[in-house]
């Protein structure tokens, strides 16, 4: 998978919501459901890893970029780009 880098600050803000959401919704034992950008729904979702950074200012301009991965209950294992996620539940 590769990551999107973001240099919006306010997407970088909204990116930073959403795995503390995950975050906090994603360890209970039903999970949280992830909306994404294009429609597609991961439901039943509990966090496993998160992983975020960005470029240390490089060639001036700071980039960021994050991910999470999660488990649904049927044992599926998604890797989530956190730029894409529309919403957590």
């Amino acid at each position: 998978m590769i990551l999107q880098w973001v240099t919006d600050s306010q997407k970088v803000v909204e990116m930073g919501q959403r795995i503390m959401e995950i975050t906090m919704k994603g360890f209970g034992s039903t999970g949280c459901t992830i909306i994404l950008e294009d429609g597609q729904t991961i439901s039943n979702a509990r966090l496993v890893a998160s992983n975020s950074g960005n470029n240390g200012g490089k060639g001036g301009q700071w980039a960021y970029y994050g991910s999470v991965t999660v488990v649904t209950e049927d044992g599926n294992t998604y890797v989530v780009d956190v730029s894409t996620i529309k919403r957590v539940i």
